[in-house]
């Protein structure tokens, strides 16, 4: 997600600044935390979901970059793991 885009652009469609991988790993760990995810994410959206696996306290208000970098870091493995098991289904 670009720079400034989170605070300056949240009602802004997710989908312009996020693959559908990552949109779609987002919405399984929302899930599986018992959280719901909009079909249509905003950026907004997003970027709480991002922030929440970094340590995001909801009493905070606006994540900080350290907590939506660890977030970042955790998604883009998690899009890796999709990705790779994926490519292994198709080779099967």
């Amino acid at each position: 997600m670009p720079c400034g885009v989170g605070r300056n652009e949240g009602d802004r469609d997710a989908a312009e600044v996020l693959s559908s991988d990552q949109l779609a790993v987002l919405a399984i760990t929302e899930k599986q935390r018992g959280r719901t995810f909009p079909q249509s994410p905003t950026v907004a959206d997003a970027m709480l979901a991002v922030a929440r696996p970094g340590g995001f306290i909801m009493s905070n208000q606006v994540a900080g970059w350290q907590v939506l970098g660890r977030g970042k870091e955790d998604l883009q493995k998690m899009v890796q793991r999709l990705r790779g098991l994926r490519t292994e289904a198709i080779e099967m």
